[in-house]
């Protein structure tokens, strides 16, 4: 786990990431604190990078990619953020050292096992459900059974969101190109059960596995940020990367962000990554796990307790259908009335907290805002250390880094694995131009 931020206004961004990994080993769990997490996307351009959630993407470390890309984008500059980001996601579909065949079908495979096992579990469920009513199943009923259970699950997939790249053509390639990958995920995960009948639709549902947003595996987060050419203002981009099948990368945009003048932008934005809940106290003026049972409490008082109560009062005092009819009216009005003391609550936070915050914020300078990035990951790094139940999954050093328009990428605070002072060749071929491509 980690902790990450990113604070822009109009003058900059600012970007903190702690130094904590956490590996899951044969022996137990292990939690190193030397991890680099905030990276410059380009040595000559204003643009930073910081990833969370796994250390690495398809076995490879995402320091390795990121330097990789790096290299290959040399001083190339791009008019938007969005090129540049859009530049990173295309490095992925088209570097095929990192990601060979390989890799990619071990993945495939992966992505069918778990997309089939859900279909899989939904056909023990009614069988178990159906013996346990009538007491048996024969072979017909559960050819049937298993007809309609595969039927849904293509139609929930057909209308599952498509990911960012991928079109019809993509589905009708992947389900050529891995057609024995998704029949042998089919014999693995349905074994004995007797699917042949409807083996053209689960091959079918295959492809739509592989394309299309359904099955959720780990995932590592991506924050590109800071500036393109022809950008005034800082912008964000934030992805969520599974990983690359058929060279195409399965990932979705989580967050946008756009500091600006007009009013489709705004004027500052604080956003935490990975392990937000400190933030969001800072922010909210509340924890969110503390407000989502206040609010889910009030809920179930309102629209449950409240009325049955009622209810129960006038047993005896009227008919048990106008008992009935007045409780379902006391349930349908708590609900309303609990909808309104959340929105309530919510308009309150707004104004009584977030709003002043991000007023501050948006006349903050790059130093304060550096300070204020900084502060907010050390806080959550302190609450892990003073809280027994929980791992220092949030560790010192915190890397910061500022982004300017006119003074580009600065470190304020970075650590290294060696000694800077022993290492002067390191720093004077970071720039060296006789490797440019």
């Amino acid at each position: 786990m980690t902790a990450e931020i990113a604070i822009l206004n109009r003058n900059a961004v600012a970007m903190a990431a702690d130094s904590a990994v956490t590996l899951q080993l044969s022996g137990g769990q292990k939690i190193y604190n030397t991890v680099n997490k905030l990276f410059t996307l380009s040595k000559y351009r204003p643009v930073g990078v910081m990833v969370y959630g796994s250390a690495d993407f398809m076995q490879i470390p995402w320091e390795t990619i990121i330097k990789m890309y790096r290299a290959e984008l040399y001083d190339r500059k791009y008019d938007s953020l969005e090129d540049y980001a859009s530049d990173f996601v295309n490095f992925f579909e088209r570097e095929n050292i990192l990601f060979p065949e390989e890799l990619q079908g071990e993945s495939a495979r992966n992505y069918l096992r778990l997309g089939f096992y859900q279909l899989r579990r939904r056909i023990d469920t009614e069988v178990e459900r159906t013996i346990k009513t009538i007491g048996s199943i024969d072979e017909e009923q559960l050819r049937t059974l298993i007809r309609e259970k595969a039927a849904d699950f293509l139609a929930e997939l057909e209308k599952c969101g498509d990911l960012p790249g991928f079109t019809q053509d993509d589905v009708t390639k992947c389900g050529a190109k891995c057609e024995k990958d998704i029949q042998d995920a089919i014999e693995e995960v349905f074994e004995k059960l007797p699917v042949r009948e409807c083996n053209e639709q689960l091959q079918h549902a295959g492809s739509l596995i592989l394309c299309k947003r359904f099955a959720r595996r780990d995932y590592s987060g991506v924050v590109i940020a800071g500036y393109g050419e022809r950008d005034v203002f800082p912008m964000l981009l934030a992805y969520e990367c599974e990983c690359v099948i058929n060279n195409k990368l399965r990932y979705i945009e989580t967050n946008r962000v756009k500091i600006g003048t007009t009013k489709d932008t705004l004027v500052a934005s604080v956003v935490p990554f990975a392990q937000r809940e400190m933030v969001n106290r800072f922010m909210e003026g509340v924890d969110p796990k503390y407000r989502e049972n206040v609010e889910g409490y009030v809920s179930t008082l309102l629209g449950q307790g409240y009325p049955n109560r009622i209810a129960e009062a006038l047993a005896g005092k009227i008919s048990s259908e106008l008992q009935e009819s007045v409780r379902k009216e006391l349930v349908e009005l708590g609900g309303k009335l609990a909808q309104d003391f959340a929105q309530g609550l919510e308009r309150y936070r707004q104004a009584q907290f977030i709003d002043p915050v991000i007023d501050s914020v948006a006349t903050l300078p790059k130093e304060d805002l550096a300070a204020m990035a900084e502060s907010l990951v050390n806080l959550t790094a302190f609450k892990r250390r003073m809280t027994s139940v929980e791992t220092d999954t949030v560790a010192l050093p915190i890397d910061v880094a500022v982004i300017s328009k006119g003074d580009g990428f600065i470190w304020i605070k970075r650590k290294h694995y060696f000694e800077p002072p022993l290492n002067p060749h390191f720093f004077s071929n970071y720039y060296r131009k006789d490797e440019a491509k």
